[in-house]
């Protein structure tokens, strides 16, 4: 998931950016992973007047949302601890 390229940064492969270091790499590979699977949905507006006010899984749901980013960072910081060591 995470790999270390030769620049000394590591890459989010679901997210597709470089980061300087691999705490920050763990966040956004979490991130994305979780909004992959529970997208945003925007606001619906008809007439000016709010019909849908929309979805986010962050802001809508924050309890779930903490145990959720808890449990998948732990996940996703083996398995770059794993690739870490494997590279080595």
């Amino acid at each position: 998931m995470i790999e270390k390229v030769t620049t000394t940064v590591y890459r989010s492969s679901v997210k597709g950016r470089r980061y300087f270091s691999l705490y920050a790499a763990i966040n956004a590979e979490t991130k994305a992973i979780i909004f992959n699977k529970h997208p945003i949905e925007k606001p619906e507006y008809i007439n000016g007047f709010l019909t849908y006010p929309g979805y986010c899984v962050e802001d809508d749901e924050p309890e779930r949302y903490k145990k959720m980013f808890r449990r998948l960072r732990r996940i996703v910081a083996k398995s770059a601890m794993l690739n870490e060591r494997n590279k080595s």
